[in-house]
């Protein structure tokens, strides 16, 4: 692995086969730590981050699913995975409406354990970037909107839902085009905008009545990994600029 080493946490009361996993896992590279009980897990997580949290369906202080909830609330960015030797489709569905990633039998397959952490790494990688890129993107005092390559909204800022809906929620995925003052939209197809220069004078609707002149940038977003392509449309307002 590379780079900074993928932290799991080990919630298990049968200390020899919480051994045996952290051998295994260590083995693989990654940082193990273990707890027997749920409350020493949950000391662990207000005392440092993980990426996962393995966890026993039956501990001896709490349920299992009780660590689970506990933990997402005190660490919402560590993904819980669940294990268990007594298997039941009532458990399963009950752990995973509760927010568990995974929920895999004991004794686990090595393989298919491996298989689920990293995906619950690639996942908690997802979530920080989203949650590092909308808190940029709301405290820049622009309207910034993510669509898809179709032009439908899929993101915007603070500032966008102060200009061009209130509270802003009616307008996801709804076409871009709308906010633009009619007469000046032929032009922003996707392929048009592609092989432009980025840069366009246009006049937005705001929700109030108002008509803003504005400078709009366009940022084409590639697929890569889970994510989608896309656009990241900035509008700047003619007056802030000198």
């Amino acid at each position: 692995m590379k780079g900074k080493k993928t932290s799991v946490l080990i919630i298990e009361d049968e200390w020899e086969y919480s051994d045996s996993l952290r051998d295994i896992l260590e083995e693989r590279g990654f940082s193990v730590s273990e707890s027997t009980t749920g409350e020493e897990g949950l000391k662990k997580v207000k005392a440092s981050e993980f990426d996962v949290a393995l966890i026993d369906i039956k501990l001896p202080d709490m349920a299992g699913t009780q660590t689970l909830e506990k933990i997402r609330q005190f660490s919402p960015e560590t993904i819980p995975i669940m294990m268990t030797a007594y298997a039941s489709i009532d458990s399963a569905i009950d752990a995973l409406e509760r927010g568990a990633f995974a929920y895999l039998y004991k004794p686990v397959n090595i393989e298919e354990l491996l298989i689920y952490i990293e995906k619950a790494r690639e996942k908690k990688e997802i979530l920080s970037s989203n949650k590092i890129q909308a808190e940029i993107l709301n405290n820049i005092n622009l309207p910034v909107f993510a669509t898809s390559t179709e032009g439908r909204i899929t993101f915007f800022n603070k500032r966008a839902a102060e200009l061009f809906s209130g509270e802003g929620k009616e307008i996801l995925g709804t076409d871009i085009k709308n906010l633009i003052v009619t007469g000046e939209t032929e032009e922003f197809s996707a392929e048009s905008l592609r092989n432009s220069n980025n840069h366009h004078k246009v006049r937005l609707n705001c929700f109030r009545g108002d008509k803003i002149e504005s400078y709009l940038n366009i940022s084409f977003v590639e697929a890569a990994g889970k994510h989608s392509p896309g656009i990241i449309w900035t509008f700047i307002p003619v007056n802030t600029i000198q």
